[in-house]
């Protein structure tokens, strides 16, 4: 390394120095320092120990002092003609108090205060304190050169008397090397007097060091002579623990939580021990607000309610109460909707309806799950949860073992925890969603949800990039870590695994969803003539399925047969026309139902 290479090193550090002021404004007129001693010791790792030993002759009565470490360094190189900035962050760690005193830490980005002395205590003449603590270094990335720098005085705003150091390198060296810098020259060098005696640098400067007078010692050193740490060890173990539990997922998925759908022929008659109310359980493993509308429809077809629409307004009158067979969530639904009169419209629920269709869900929910009627395996929900919870705590561990690497705070991971935790949950919900409603969902619907997840993904990936490059990790394991966990979120929203007998209903119901969605008109009226009620029977596992609207239009050609249970204000309009105008009233009336009255807003 040549005098100008080291020339751009030793400016450097002097500017660091002084970018980080001590807090020890005019403390000339508080303090003197008799003597500073230094001791540092270098492991071969880049870790440098170092035990500070200051004597402190007071002026007046004091609490204590403040010893100021600079942690983050901002560095000008010269690369081939090109200023070059790089930023480093050495961390302290381990700090002690050897001497018998009080001690208050305090740290930010800039570095680490630490404050000697007790608010219940004046110091009055001559007192001695001595600290310790480890620097961890890092290698600068600049082309293989290698260096022992340290600033040997933090900036006092007081004067030095005497100053002496000790420093012991973990290999040899040449001793020829060894530049001091005493301000930010190196003049007055000639009151530098040092020995060195194998490994071991052993100095002391004959003149009192006046206020804010830094003073570096700079070594060229072999490429190889420090060997840090290039792989954040703990991130080996998340790379590797990821695509363990890649592995552990698809090996779960293939054994215990794939789905055999059986093609079954349309019959219709099997729907009779299908309730439209149950699809959505059925389909997706949850009621949604549209299942409990379709009921309903239901009481319509059977004649326990009439539909009256009038410009897309619903009014539901009770005809006659329901059986006593009835299910438990049909009973609370009716009662609710009919508590204060035989007849309420869409306004009025929306107003008034104090009925929540979570108690409604609640119990429906309980009727599925009904032993000799359980859709899904309860341990495929649990394959899910515990999948979704350790991919997340393996990035999160990834994240903040990178930062605390370089930082030795987790305090500075909090950001990035929160941002991976976020994009994680994100991207697992959409993933969920997609694979639950896939049936019912949009195609517009489905992109937005595929640009979420790719946006999460890429957030995702970007932390944990930024994070492993604080950690001094090979790139690569971050884009794996990343990668494994797209993945691992992908199986396992294919680990809901159905009984035989979730796996025959479901057969049922994805057969009469192609029918509604794709069977001609011409197939439609022949099975008209055998099932006149069709569009009626129909209709309310289709609203369920979200194709009402749909399965009404295949009928714009078609008769249906009329129903005295479903009614309009219009007197002339085409019985096509009335339903369309009860489906919009059916999505109004649902909206109605599930929202909360602003009486009962708080």
């Amino acid at each position: 390394m040549n005098k100008f290479i080291k020339l751009i090193f030793t400016l450097a550090l002097v500017i660091t120095t002084t970018s980080f002021s001590t807090i020890n404004i005019k403390a000339s007129e508080a303090f003197t320092i008799d003597s500073y001693n230094v001791t540092i010791n270098a492991h071969e790792n880049g870790e440098i120990s170092v035990i500070e030993t200051i004597s402190v002759n007071y002026t007046y009565p004091r609490h204590g002092i403040h010893v100021n470490i600079p942690t983050n360094y901002n560095m000008k190189f010269d690369m081939g003609g090109n200023q070059v900035n790089k930023n480093y962050n050495f961390p302290i760690k381990d700090i002690k108090v050897l001497s018998d005193h009080e001690v208050e830490i305090a740290s930010d980005r800039k570095g680490v205060q630490i404050n000697l002395g007790s608010p219940n205590f004046l110091a009055q003449t001559l007192e001695t304190y001595q600290i310790s603590y480890t620097i961890k270094a890092s290698d600068l990335n600049l082309n293989n050169l290698q260096v022992f720098y340290f600033n040997l005085i933090n900036n006092w705003d007081t004067t030095i008397s005497n100053y002496s150091f000790d420093i012991t390198l973990p290999k040899p060296f040449n001793s020829e090397s060894i530049e001091f810098y005493l301000g930010s020259t190196s003049n007055n060098l000639e009151y530098v007097h040092y020995e060195v005696i194998d490994n071991n640098i052993k100095g002391s400067i004959e003149l009192p060091i006046s206020n804010n007078t830094p003073f570096v010692i700079l070594i060229p050193l072999e490429h190889d002579y420090f060997l840090y740490d290039t792989i954040n060890t703990n991130s080996n173990l998340i790379f590797f623990f990821s695509i363990i539990i890649l592995f552990l997922s698809c090996l779960i998925f293939k054994k215990h939580a794939k789905n055999k759908v059986i093609a079954l022929p349309p019959d219709f008659d099997q729907l009779k021990d299908i309730n439209s109310s149950q699809l959505g359980y059925i389909m997706n493993g949850y009621i949604d607000n549209n299942n409990i509308t379709s009921i309903l429809i239901n009481w319509t077809n059977n004649g326990y309610v009439s539909m009256m629409e009038d410009q897309e307004i619903l009014t539901l009158t009770k005809l006659i109460e329901l059986p006593e067979s009835s299910e438990a969530y049909e009973n609370i639904l009716f009662t609710s909707l009919f508590a204060n009169s035989t007849s309420i419209n869409t306004n009025q629920i929306r107003e008034n309806f104090e009925f929540s269709m979570n108690e409604c869900k609640k119990s429906l929910n309980i009727s599925i799950k009904k032993k000799q009627k359980k859709v899904f395996y309860l341990q495929s929900k649990n394959y899910l949860l515990s999948t979704f919870i350790i991919t997340i705590i393996s990035s999160l561990l990834f994240i903040n073992f990178n930062l605390y690497s370089y930082f030795y705070s987790y305090k500075e991971g909090v950001l990035a925890t929160v941002t991976s935790l976020f994009s994680l949950t994100c991207l697992f919900y959409c993933l969920f969603i997609l694979n639950t409603k896939k049936h019912s969902l949009s195609t517009y619907t489905k992109i937005s949800l595929y640009l979420i997840i790719i946006l999460m993904y890429a957030i995702n990936l970007l932390t944990l990039l930024i994070c492993g490059q604080y950690g001094n990790t090979n790139f690569i394991y971050s884009i794996v870590v990343s990668i494994s966990t797209l993945l691992i979120a992908i199986v396992s929203q294919k680990m809901i695994k159905r009984t035989s007998y979730g796996i025959n209903t479901f057969s049922i119901i994805m057969e009469l969803r192609q029918f509604i969605l794709y069977t001609d008109n011409e197939a439609i009226k022949e099975l008209l003539v055998e099932q006149p009620s069709l569009f009626n029977t129909i209709l309310p596992y289709a609203y369920s399925m979200d194709l009402s609207d749909i399965w009404i239009d295949k009928f714009k050609d078609l008769q249906i047969l009329e129903s005295e249970n479903y009614l309009s204000t219009l007197e002339t309009i085409s019985t096509n026309d009335l339903y369309k105008n009860i489906d919009i009233a059916l999505l109004k009336t649902e909206k109605a139902m599930a929202s909360i009255s602003p009486l009962n807003k708080k």
